[in-house]
């Protein structure tokens, strides 16, 4: 850091202070594009802590939430998918068994999304185990994945850090 400039060290003092550089990164950054799927059966408090964890640090998911009544809901998620960077999928015991969500994966893999599975409820992807098309099935077991080790507090919280470092 001090030798990119973002920092700078002052012996006299003994105190680092924090260059205008760095903060020019900050404006630099744009916010990413991030759609949440999700079975609603399964995950909606999950998906719903998610939602509220990202805003919190001011990234603006979209939710199915916020489609309009009246909508074309399967044509406005196919939309909001291509224009997306990133498609967190939450997967628990149920998921895969929505044509939904095998629907949003699939589209979010044709647009080229970067695709962030999180497991939890104790779901474990196996190969071949499901009713998938070899692209979903390729995507979801080559993927690194967040994994919500124990249904607790911590646990949300540690998946859910990992995610945003990300």
């Amino acid at each position: 850091l001090l030798s990119n400039g973002y920092l700078r060290f002052d012996a006299g003092e003994n105190d680092v202070y924090i260059t205008k550089a760095a903060f020019d990164l900050i404006d630099e950054s744009e916010t990413a594009n991030i759609f949440i799927s999700y079975k609603r059966s399964d995950s909606s408090a999950f998906a719903l802590l998610v939602l509220a964890r990202m805003k919190a640090v001011g990234i603006e998911p979209f939710l199915d939430l916020a489609l309009q009544p009246g909508d074309d809901w399967e044509k406005g998620l196919r939309e909001r998918i291509q224009k997306y960077q990133y498609l967190v999928a939450i997967l628990s015991h149920d998921t895969l068994k929505s044509e939904v969500c095998i629907k949003e994966i699939s589209w979010a893999i044709e647009a080229g999304l970067s695709i962030i599975p999180i497991w939890h409820n104790g779901f474990v992807y196996k190969s071949g185990a499901w009713d998938v098309s070899k692209k979903v099935d390729t995507a979801l077991s080559k993927t690194h994945t967040i994994r919500v080790i124990e249904e607790s507090a911590l646990g949300y919280n540690n998946a859910l850090v990992e995610l945003l470092n990300r």
